[in-house]
């Protein structure tokens, strides 16, 4: 399977950015987690979910989730970079719908306290080819998750 990494999406955002105002976003957003450090911060072994991508008309969001938090990370439209961290001991509850192996679909809910619930979900998240792969990555997040 190929695993989809930040290397790999900055690449791909790399060879786009000058003629697409999306892949512009999703380039500068790894660069200024790299400059700023933001990513040598991050626990060795986190599970790496990139929310939204190869979808032009929606906005990109990378989430990092270790066994200690997860990390939220976006790019607003004047090229400013977001980022919240929110520990695992704030989850109420996590829900795993959808499940179908067959169909390799399964969405994610995570619930925490005082904050909108995280949705990931492999057919919304990606385009068509890479969901299988999605699918792949929200049962390791969950397995990630449910042990918190």
């Amino acid at each position: 399977m190929s695993e989809m990494t930040l290397e790999k999406l900055k690449g791909w955002s790399s060879t786009e950015r000058y003629s697409n105002g999306y892949y512009r976003k999703v380039y500068n957003l790894i660069e200024t987690l790299s400059e700023s450090g933001i990513l040598q911060t991050l626990d060795k072994g986190h599970v790496f979910y990139p929310q939204n991508i190869f979808l032009e008309e929606e906005d990109v969001e990378f989430l990092f989730i270790s066994e200690r938090y997860i990390s939220i990370c976006n790019i607003d439209e004047q090229g400013d970079v977001h980022v919240q961290t929110l520990s695992l001991k704030e989850i109420n509850k996590v829900e795993l719908l959808k499940l179908n192996p067959e169909k390799r679909t399964a969405e994610l809910i995570v619930y925490i306290n005082n904050e909108e619930p995280i949705i990931l979900s492999n057919e919304k998240d990606t385009n068509e080819h890479w969901g299988r792969k999605f699918y792949d990555l929200i049962l390791e997040i969950y397995s990630v998750l449910k042990v918190k």
